[in-house]
């Protein structure tokens, strides 16, 4: 007779039926666990990253902090809950619909995540590849088969560092379609002919420097996807394509490092269409889920008050509010030269900022005291000098305006870091910023890191590398032109309900009022419908900063999806969208809300209050 049998005769059977029940219950406890956390995952994208990475670590807060702007749920996913199985033979991220393999962080092959992979978009999952994830293997660094380890799932060779050698990376421009760059969300101007494309492709561009050379990894051979952006040597930049009951989208460029380096566009609208071909809800960036623009205006120079009287003219203050920032000193260009605003001295220039505040327009600093002086000086001349001249320009500022600055924009686009910590730490709330152009106002990372982490960057539009009424003045562009960019731009914003900025010095307006009163008729259009609105930086700031702290998951309810959302002060102008493609109408449980209908989607505008809950039925092709 073994031990265990001898000690089994010695048990007490009350003894043995407690243990089982001990046993049970665990097991209960575990499988609700499960459950509840299967539930959890509702409409969560998770961003698969190798064990005990910490989410302070910057290659990775940079997609965390993308997917939280886009208002998509997000978690980490360790890899190893992805290879490992448990107790009951699943994986723990089985219930996610989109896994994302971010760039940087993730390229050491794994033939065991690769076989999960395999599975997970076999079974019907999204995922997304971006770049150079899983291309490289633990010892040699390169593959032994050439090709890198997720080529068979993203359909294309790629990574052919045996064959290609160093002519496996590439830096060329990238280019789309019309319609390709709008499934995007690329706004107008960023993205210009192709002057050597016979089939019309679009090349993306950025503000005083022309096209963009994106690095990417060669590919070879034929796609077996939907080309959305390839670079000018044939290679595929951004596709998709099914697989088995899932998607695989290919970004082959390092999206996280270039938002790292103040090119953000790209990671933002990859992450966008990642949540809507998979039919995701999202929380809106933009208040009431309603589209819009900043108009930034900078007054520097005493030529902006003729500009001024005649916007005033022409009934052009019936729109806004806007956000206008002045340098306060009495010179401009040079010390002495006495084409600067003097405003402690000018009556009439403080009368239009007190007439501005009461407006509800956004009062900011452009600068430190000299315009030209500290645009060009401010990362080269002593630390001391710069500083005192923000001060004194704050310290005038505020005098006229009778209230705090919260608002800034660079003098000639120079912005070092440390004036963006300088002002965070003053309560500075939204700064002008000509990086990340195109984008939603958004925390910028530099140099791959996040310096200032509560203000907010308010990125620039640009048609091609321009971007004001001064820059076309100077580039001849046609004043009709202007004005249907101006148009398509505020178009853009409220049909991607999303909020975009344009800045000019009045200076520039003079040879432009056809082009902006075209504008202003368009935007008072959509001002009626009520798509679109005026924002300053700091009411987008103050909404961005209140939309961080709103709680909300979704659970699963038979064949519905529960949405509760919490605040600890209150949820009004939080907007959900839910793709069609997914859910039927919503209904309310608990609090109040508006529900809005679009041709693809449906809004739920919170109300009053601290919480809200409201259900949708899903569609039967949708689980």
């Amino acid at each position: 007779m073994n031990v265990v049998h001898r000690v089994w005769r010695f048990i007490p059977t009350g003894v043995w039926v407690m243990l089982l029940l001990i046993g049970l219950a665990v097991l209960y406890r575990a499988y609700i666990g499960s459950a509840r956390e299967a539930e959890a995952k509702v409409g969560v994208i998770g961003v698969v990253a190798p064990d005990g990475m910490s989410r302070a670590d910057a290659k990775l807060s940079v997609w965390l902090d993308a997917l939280n702007e886009q208002g998509l749920r997000n978690a980490i996913v360790p890899v190893s809950s992805l290879v490992s199985e448990s107790i009951w033979g699943r994986n723990a991220a089985a219930d996610y619909r989109v896994l994302v393999l971010p760039d940087q962080i993730l390229q050491r092959s794994d033939a065991r995540l690769l076989r999960f992979l395999q599975t997970f978009v076999a079974d019907g999952g999204q995922l997304l590849v971006c770049y150079d994830a899983m291309t490289r293997n633990e010892g040699a660094g390169t593959h032994t088969n050439g090709v890198a380890q997720l080529s068979g799932l993203v359909g294309v060779d790629y990574a052919l560092f045996d064959t290609l050698g160093a002519g496996a990376f590439v830096s060329a421009p990238v280019l789309g379609s019309d319609a390709d760059m709008t499934l995007l969300q690329v706004p107008p101007g960023k993205a210009v002919p192709w002057p050597t494309s016979a089939s019309g492709l679009l090349a993306l561009t950025t503000y005083q420097y022309g096209f963009v050379m994106y690095p990417h990894l060669a590919t070879r051979g034929a796609y077996g996807g939907k080309r959305l952006l390839e670079s000018t040597d044939g290679s595929v930049i951004l596709g998709e394509r099914a697989v088995g009951r899932g998607r695989v989208v290919f970004a082959n460029l390092p999206l996280g490092d270039l938002k790292g380096r103040t090119d953000g566009l790209l990671l933002h609208a990859v992450l966008s269409h990642m949540g809507k071909i998979a039919g995701l809800p999202a929380l809106s960036a933009a208040p009431n889920g309603i589209g819009g623009l900043v108009f930034n205006w900078h007054i520097d120079a005493n030529t902006a008050l003729p500009a001024l009287a005649e916007f005033d003219r022409r009934g052009l203050f019936a729109q806004g509010p806007f956000s206008i920032h002045f340098t306060a000193g009495p010179d401009a260009h040079k010390l002495g030269d006495r084409a600067g605003m003097d405003l402690a001295n000018n009556l009439p220039l403080q009368q239009w900022i007190q007439r501005f505040k009461k407006r509800g327009d956004g009062i900011g600093n452009h600068g430190g005291w000299l315009h030209d002086y500290f645009g060009t000086q401010v990362d080269h001349a002593p630390h001391r000098e710069m500083v005192d001249l923000l001060e004194r320009n704050d310290v005038a500022v505020r005098a006229a305006a009778g209230a705090p600055v919260r608002e800034y924009s660079a003098p000639l686009g120079n912005q070092p870091e440390w004036v963006t910590e300088w002002i965070e730490d003053r309560g500075v709330m939204g700064y002008y910023f000509t990086g990340n152009t195109g984008m939603a106002p958004t925390r910028s990372y530099r140099e791959g890191r996040l310096g200032a982490r509560k203000i907010w960057s308010f990125p620039i539009l640009t048609l091609n590398q321009i971007a004001s009424f001064e820059e076309a003045s100077d580039n001849s562009v046609p004043g009709d032109y202007m004005g249907d960019w101006l148009v398509s731009s505020a178009e853009f914003a409220a049909d991607s309900a999303t909020v975009r900025t344009f800045y000019s010095h009045p200076s520039g307006w003079k040879l432009y009022f056809g082009a902006i009163e075209q504008w202003f008729k368009r935007t008072a259009e959509l001002l009626h419908d009520g798509r679109f609105h005026w924002y300053t930086m700091e009411q987008m700031a103050e909404f961005l900063n209140r939309r961080e702290q709103v709680q909300w998951q979704v659970m699963r309810r038979q064949d519905k999806d529960v949405f509760q959302a919490s605040h600890t002060t209150d949820l009004t102008g939080m907007a959900w969208r839910l793709p069609k493609v997914r859910y039927e109408r919503p209904v309310l449980e608990q609090g109040a809300a508006d529900i809005r209908e679009a041709d693809d989607a449906w809004t739920v505008v919170a109300k009053e209050g601290k919480s809200l809950t409201f259900n949708v039925s899903t569609q039967q092709d949708h689980p």
